[in-house]
């Protein structure tokens, strides 16, 4: 059975996400 969605597993993954989009911005700004 799928487990309902977690606040705790959200929060982790849209972390995962904002972290990925900050990287992406820093290689942009480090190659500029």
């Amino acid at each position: 059975c799928l487990h309902p969605t977690k606040p705790e597993l959200a929060a982790q993954r849209i972390e995962a996400v904002d972290y990925q989009v900050g990287l992406q911005l820093a290689k942009r700004y480090t190659r500029n």
